[in-house]
């Protein structure tokens, strides 16, 4: 569910509150986008020399408008910082590739479509996210706007030559003459480096437009139809398809990631049996439930199914200096985080994002996980960004998302429907008299009572009311 919350308060001081609640636990203390860590290179758009070889359709200009009466026409101004693509309608038009080559990589930009166009962009000048007009399609599929282009195989019969195309999620994209804004996390195949084959294929992790997400961790077996070639590689050229209509770029940003990750050594572990809501406890004084040595981070070394204490300790060994974001969630209770003698999550409060500069070496790691929510399953997960790495699991369990129901309670909406309820808001709030109301058409609000506004708007599932149903709940959703 993704949630527009309205009151200003939160708006302002929500990432700065503590954000643990009775519902769970979750400490958000970096993430992919809003984080600081690899530098951003913007692609020159003074001129075209970021780019190979480009054709007479593509120009950079300054400014761009839609004629909305008339497909694929743009009028432009002149000026700098847009490239914008105009093909002859008589003898076509050309793709545009960078001279850049990327492995994994994020990509962020603006674009424009014109009444009618199509277009699209190719990560590695392989794997095209499709660029079109799609305003008002009600049902989007894989050759509209964000969708992840369908591959091709001329060898299959009739009506089963395209295969592996994957539709948006939902339709977000905005009309003919607007920009729409797009975020493209790629994570490039692997090959082994001896023999040359291929061992791990090409990842959309994620793609998000207009600010909604619409693709996450999306496998792809091989380059999509019409790319630049069928063979596979570990870096190629952004491309961007310059044949098919009108389409205006600006703003285009570029993240690589070629950084060697931190390496946890050494861990062991000690469980300890009861409630550790409050405070870190002193565990000279604690009976040993079990102990032992992993070599990943996980729950599932304890056998217990609620209420205990999980203490790793290990080594960080860290290759490269520099700025390192961690990202703990811990599902149905809390936990610490604590590294180089530096605590970076305590154990009795949540932080808002945190960053810490990390020296190279082996450096002394301590995680602590607390469970004492019975109706959220056990598990934790620990996720790191830093200096040209993109963020990564660190830990084994299934998830990093927090509080995962051991058997949901999920109200769906599929006619007009009101559920009174708590609500505990993003920022630890707790909306007291709330009433939500859900639609069929998946758009649901709730209206706080106390306050007579509405609260948040959310589209998706209507409710999860595991913490008011499950045992004796506490009555929020």
């Amino acid at each position: 569910m993704r949630c527009l919350h309205l009151k200003q308060n939160l708006l302002l001081s929500g990432s700065l509150r503590k954000l643990f609640s009775y519902t769970g636990f979750q400490l958000l203390i970096a993430c992919l986008w809003n984080v600081s860590l690899p530098a951003q290179d913007a692609l020159p758009l003074s001129d075209l020399s970021a780019f190979s070889n480009p054709s007479p359709g593509w120009n950079i200009v300054g400014d761009v408008t839609a004629d909305l009466n008339q497909n694929n026409v743009f009028n432009t101004v002149k000026g700098t910082g847009i490239i914008v693509n105009l093909p002859d309608r008589k003898t076509g038009g050309a793709d545009l590739l960078t001279i850049m080559q990327h492995g994994d990589m994020d990509l962020e930009l603006d674009f424009m479509m014109s009444k009618g166009s199509n277009s699209g962009i190719y990560m590695q000048g392989r794997y095209e996210v499709q660029l079109m007009d799609s305003w008002k399609v009600l049902q989007p599929k894989f050759g509209e706007n964000g969708g992840i282009y369908e591959r091709w195989d001329e060898s299959k019969p009739e009506g089963q030559k395209g295969f592996e195309g994957y539709a948006p999620r939902q339709n977000v994209s905005r009309a003919p003459g607007l920009w729409h804004h797009i975020k493209i996390s790629f994570q490039a195949p692997r090959f082994d480096s001896l023999s040359g084959r291929k061992i791990e294929n090409a990842r959309i992790l994620l793609v998000e437009l207009n600010g909604v997400t619409i693709h996450e961790d999306v496998e792809l077996t091989g380059p999509t139809r019409g790319g630049i070639t069928g063979e596979e590689a570990t870096l190629g050229p952004l491309r961007l398809q310059g044949d098919h209509g009108p389409v205006a770029l600006r703003n285009i940003k570029v993240t690589t990631y070629d950084k060697p990750r931190p390496q946890l050594l050494n861990l062991t572990y000690t469980i300890y049996k009861g409630r550790y809501q409050e405070e870190e406890p002193d565990y000279k004084k604690l009976p040993t439930e079990a102990a032992g040595t992993s070599v990943i981070l996980t729950s599932n070394v304890s056998k217990i199914p609620n209420e205990y204490l999980i203490r790793y300790i290990g080594t960080l060994r860290v290759k490269e200096p520099g700025t390192y974001a961690f990202d703990i969630n811990a599902s149905g209770g809390r936990g610490l985080i604590r590294i180089n003698n530096q605590v970076l999550v305590t154990f009795s409060e949540g932080s808002g994002k945190k960053n810490v500069r990390l020296p190279t070496g082996d450096l002394p790691f301590e995680l602590l996980y607390s469970k004492f929510i019975s109706y959220f399953k056990s598990g934790f997960g620990l996720a790191v960004a830093g200096p040209g790495i993109r963020e990564y699991p660190m830990s084994g369990d299934v998830s990093i998302n927090s509080n995962i129901p051991v058997d949901p309670i999920l109200v769906p909406a599929q006619v007009n429907t009101i559920l009174r309820s708590f609500m505990d808001l993003p920022g630890g709030e707790r909306v007291m008299h709330g009433v939500n109301v859900g639609s069929p058409k998946q758009v649901h609000y709730m209206y706080d009572m106390d306050h007579a506004m509405i609260v948040q708007l959310w589209r998706g599932g209507f409710l999860d009311a595991t913490p008011m149903w499950h045992g004796r709940g506490d009555g929020s959703s």
